[in-house]
């Protein structure tokens, strides 16, 4: 048998461990001890540290929430305040499409069709005999000059120019500030083809075709946009536009201040990371969705819907851009934050198991 006063020593520490413990349990809840007085301290103090936590926790959440929803907005106000509001950054994001075989044909088509239109009201009166085959070869020849202007390494630089010229109406129909002399019905952004026509029929009499000067002067817009909604989002625009550079630094603000304010910060660094990935699908989605509708809802008899589609390509771009990259970066933080974790390392030790030490059971 052990020791009789080796084992009467070890139960007088139990005891004592056990009053230990139930004093301190005790303290910390503020109730009283068995059969006697009130030992505890008030239940305030731990009541308000408890509220302090869940205070910074709910705060942590909000903010976190509130920086993945902001990663959009914020792409979309540089966009409106760095590309459609700057005319330098405007032309250069709408000059691939002096390239785009259907914006080249359906300026030809256009300038053609305005001068033919032209020469039929010059014309009236007069015998179809005597007009219809002067019309018919001055047609020709200016389709066939047009094309080969618009072919030639002359019209980037006229195309950037008619798009300089017209960004005033873009920005007024987006701010709708429209005047008399630049209007924009039901919502559309116009390039003029009055100096298209001008440089072809300038082409065609310096090469001695005579029946250039019968070319009248002309003044016609080629739609490139028709559709009510850029009407309808003016509001947008404008607080877009107001939000400028400074929503990327207030969302990279609000989404530090919600990582510091967790408890779990690496976890909270996993979590924002991935709503941010995930936050610019969902904007890519949207964006797939609003180019479908955009050129749906466009009007084939004004533009079109093949010139439209190339149109909201060219100025969603930059959109595309930068969601593929801060939705790499959401996706970077969030392996970052998981790779330091013990879920990790954990793995880790896993894979390092030589194939002989199997798990017990």
């Amino acid at each position: 048998m052990p020791d009789t006063p080796e084992v009467e020593r070890l139960q007088a520490r139990l005891a004592e461990l056990e009053a230990a413990f139930e004093a301190a349990r005790v303290s910390s809840s503020g109730t009283r001890a068995p059969g006697g007085p009130p030992t505890g301290v008030p239940a305030g103090p731990p009541a308000s540290g408890s509220t302090r936590r869940f205070a910074r926790r709910t705060a942590s959440v909000i903010l976190l929430t509130l920086a993945c929803l902001m990663a959009p907005l914020s792409i979309a106000s540089v966009w409106v305040s760095t590309v459609l509001s700057d005319t330098d950054r405007y032309v250069a994001t709408v000059a691939p499409l002096a390239e785009d075989p259907a914006v080249r044909d359906a300026l030809a088509e256009a300038a053609t069709t305005t001068v033919t239109d032209a020469l039929e009201q010059a014309g009236r009166g007069v015998p179809e005999a005597i007009t219809g085959p002067i019309n018919r070869r001055i047609e020709a020849l200016t389709r066939e000059q047009v094309d080969a202007l618009l072919a030639s390494p002359r019209f980037p630089e006229l195309w950037a120019q008619l798009n300089r010229d017209g960004h005033r109406q873009v920005v007024g129909l987006l701010e709708g500030n429209q005047d008399g002399t630049l209007s924009a019905p039901g919502g559309a952004i116009t390039v003029n083809v009055a100096p298209i026509v001008a440089a072809a029929k300038a082409d065609l009499e310096s090469r001695g075709f005579g029946l250039a000067r019968i070319i009248p002067v002309v003044d016609r817009s080629f739609v490139l946009v028709h559709s009510g909604a850029i009407a309808r989002g003016q509001h947008v625009f404008r607080l877009l536009d107001t939000l400028g550079g400074w929503s990327p630094v207030v969302t990279l603000v609000v989404a530090a201040a919600g990582v510091v304010l967790a408890r779990d910060r690496r976890r909270a660094g996993l979590l924002v990371g991935l709503g941010v990935a995930a936050s610019m699908l969902a904007f890519g989605i949207a964006l797939t969705l609003l180019r479908g509708w955009f050129v749906g809802t466009t009007p084939a008899e004004a533009v079109s819907p093949v010139v439209a589609g190339a149109y909201f390509d060219a100025l969603a771009g930059f959109l595309w851009t930068w969601l593929g990259v801060v939705g790499a970066l959401g996706l970077v933080v969030a392996s970052g934050c998981w790779l330091v974790g013990p879920s990790a390392g954990r793995l880790a030790a896993i894979t390092r198991r030589p194939e002989g030490d199997a798990p017990r059971s």
